[in-house]
């Protein structure tokens, strides 16, 4: 005689997996684009409060499973793409500086 078990009780979604999928509903259908979502809009779809959230989006930074968007080399506050960051292009980065010049932190003035 077999006895029926209860099944076992359903565990619940993690913060981190509510995020993933807030991406994945959020993404390019074919790829070919990363869509940046802002931290509030995740919140909201998620219902996830700000400390979680912000926890679990430094999580997934570290993992590779997001990243943070950049322009001009600088991270833009609060705007987060699905999969590891993509390549830097030669325009993300400041140019090179000359070898033995240090940039001043003063304004040039014009000559006159």
């Amino acid at each position: 005689m077999l006895l029926a078990s209860a099944p076992a009780p359903k565990k619940p979604v993690s913060t981190d997996d509510k995020v993933l999928r807030a991406f994945e509903e959020s993404a390019d259908p074919i790829g070919l684009e990363i869509l940046y979502v802002h931290k509030d809009q995740i919140a909201a779809t998620t219902g996830t409060s700000d400390g979680t959230l912000s926890n679990a989006l430094t999580r997934l930074c570290k993992t590779g499973k997001i990243h943070r968007q950049m322009i001009d080399g600088k991270e833009v506050r609060g705007y987060y793409g699905i999969g590891p960051a993509p390549p830097r292009r030669m325009t993300d980065h400041a140019p090179p500086h000359r070898e033995g010049h240090r940039p001043s932190s003063r304004r040039a003035v014009p000559h006159r």
